[in-house]
């Protein structure tokens, strides 16, 4: 049975507050609920007989499975306009925001990106990608929200994020920088992207990619190592690219570089 508590909890992950308080985050639909059921602990599950049954499959184990009637309408639960039964409640992985442990191949630092659909794009391409590890700023939108997870259509599941603070983004880009790791840019007056000898995509380093608004912040600036730029075609183009956009450029290249 579906209790008012469990339809106040589901409605307050709504709110970041509440997200990160609880610790718990919810996602909808088939495809990402059944690609998220096998990568984080489940507390509850919501849905209809034959919604259930299609996540059978991933052999996951739910805390709580709640059978609701074909005729229940999801409206009142739901972040989506049209609302699309499952619904689940998953736990947060644990993450160091002080210590975070330095990337063992390609990673992305993502500095303050705010968009919630430039956030969800780049977890969704960096998967595709084969990027494994995605580091975060404060000030970036949050990869837990509604939004973004329903946005990645369950690359969440196969891309970890590690939220850090000001003590643990200084920690990981100082000690990358003494190392003389690569640590990656997207700076408008950096090297062309296409003319630079890029750092495979197995082998340990970092690309920084800045701000919707203002792009890479001056407190990252002075650890990057290697500035690059995607040079624009002729004289008439715009000021700059979406950086989700930016983001699958210059990924591509990495990966093109990476199988050569």
């Amino acid at each position: 049975m579906l209790t008012h508590a469990d339809k106040h909890l589901i409605r307050s992950l709504k709110k970041k507050s509440e997200r990160d308080a609880l610790n718990l985050f919810p996602a909808e639909g088939p495809k990402v609920v059944a690609d998220l059921l096998p990568a984080f602990r489940c507390r509850l599950l919501i849905g209809d007989e034959s919604s259930l049954k299609v996540l059978e499959h991933t052999g996951s184990t739910p805390e709580r499975i709640v059978t609701m009637p074909n005729s229940y309408d999801y409206k009142s639960l739901s972040n989506l306009i049209t609302a699309r039964p499952p619904i689940a409640i998953f736990e947060k992985p644990e993450t160091d925001s002080e210590n975070p442990t330095p990337p063992s191949s390609l990673s992305l630092l993502l500095d303050s990106i705010q968009d919630p659909g430039n956030m969800g794009t780049i977890i969704r391409t960096a998967h595709w990608f084969g990027i494994r590890h995605i580091y975060t700023s404060a000030g970036t939108a949050d990869a837990y929200q509604p939004k973004v997870v329903q946005s990645t259509m369950g690359s969440l599941a196969q891309v970890r994020l590690h939220p850090l603070n000001e003590k643990g983004l200084k920690g990981l880009l100082e000690n990358m920088y003494k190392e003389n790791a690569p640590i990656y840019g997207a700076l408008l007056q950096g090297h062309p992207l296409f003319e630079t000898a890029l750092t495979p995509i197995e082998k340990p380093g970092l690309l920084v990619m800045g701000n919707e608004g203002r792009g890479i912040s001056n407190s990252i600036a002075p650890y990057i190592n290697r500035a690059v730029t995607i040079i624009p075609a002729g004289d008439n183009h715009p000021d700059s690219l979406n950086v989700a956009i930016a983001t699958a450029i210059f990924l591509a290249e990495f990966s093109r570089q990476s199988k050569h």
